[in-house]
């Protein structure tokens, strides 16, 4: 997405933290993320798009997505909270991503590390799109990790 210019990266150089802002290019889309969704909620069935989604199940999946040589050359945790009502059985989930893995180690339990990045989705929404979702389009979503 910074690639894209939809979000501006502002690193803390004191405390190492990275956050991310959208950009007048991300805030001029969003009518348009808008009215698609709206659309997708009035043409697609809910039970269809979320049959069978379990968090665990989805997390693996994503792992298997995620193009590592499009990540950081340095270790990073990436931290997922879902936020649905109510919530998944386990909410939480880190990638821990060394330099020269293959894969990133999917973990339920907290690594104990300060996460390089947090994700707050909700899987009812998150779910479906990645499930999907082609290969070619997951590496687009590679920006989110960067």
């Amino acid at each position: 997405m910074e690639a894209l210019g939809l979000v501006e990266r502002v690193e803390d150089e004191a405390s190492g933290n990275v956050a991310y802002f959208r950009t007048e290019k991300s805030i001029k889309l969003e009518p348009a993320m808008n009215a698609l969704a709206e659309w997708a909620q009035c043409n697609i069935e809910a039970e269809i798009a979320l049959a069978d989604v379990d968090v665990s199940t989805l997390m693996w999946f994503v792992r298997r997505k995620i193009d590592l040589a499009e990540l950081p050359r340095r270790r990073a945790v990436i931290r997922f909270h879902f936020r649905d009502d109510p919530p998944p059985k386990c909410p939480h989930y880190w990638f821990v991503v060394e330099p020269g893995a293959d894969l990133p180690e999917l973990c339920s339990l907290d690594p104990a590390e300060t996460s390089t990045f947090t994700s707050r989705p909700a899987l009812f929404r998150w779910g479906p799109s990645w499930r999907a979702a082609p290969a070619s389009s997951v590496r687009k979503k590679r920006a989110a990790f960067s």
